[in-house]
């Protein structure tokens, strides 16, 4: 039996016109910071040009200008640095592909990374388009469905967290 709590956020479409930029939906940062984000130094992991000021950002591009280019399935950090890491990456190969022009991402890479770089005790967000089973040793919290308005994709909030030692 699941021990984890579930919601449905209900956020407006992002929206910037001109840019072909992809952006949370509306209202979707301020309710994670409200809720999950500490004062503590957090990570942003596919950061594209949505940068966080209160997070060391990270994109694989320098085009879009992070504070960090690197490759989220070989981080730069030490183990247990970050208090939270917030990822939001490329949904399918072929959006990597034709949307970022990078290879296929080894998802599973990527959350042994994070697993990694995150506290003890410490927060991973994780959005995506579908569910998925987490490497040991990150334990599910809460599984939050993204509502962005319609004909928008529903998009899916894994909170997890690394336990404590």
């Amino acid at each position: 039996r699941a021990a984890f709590t579930t919601e449905l956020w209900a956020c407006r479409r992002a929206f910037r016109q001109g840019t072909g930029a992809w952006h949370f939906p509306a209202g979707f940062l301020r309710r994670v910071e409200r809720t999950y984000l500490s004062g503590s130094p957090g990570l942003h992991l596919f950061c594209g040009d949505a940068h966080l000021p209160y997070a060391l950002n990270v994109d694989i591009r320098p085009e879009a200008h992070p504070d960090v280019v690197a490759n989220a399935e070989d981080l730069p950090f030490p183990p247990a640095t970050f208090a939270w890491v917030l990822a939001d990456p490329p949904y399918s190969d072929e959006w990597n592909k034709t949307i970022w022009q990078q290879g296929p991402l080894h998802l599973y890479k990527v959350m042994d990374e994070i697993a990694r770089v995150v506290k003890p005790g410490g927060l991973v967000l994780w959005l995506d388009l579908r569910p998925w089973s987490w490497p040991k040793p990150l334990k599910t919290e809460a599984f939050i469905a993204l509502l962005a308005g319609p004909r928008c994709r529903v998009r899916l909030l894994h909170v997890l967290r690394k336990p404590a030692l």
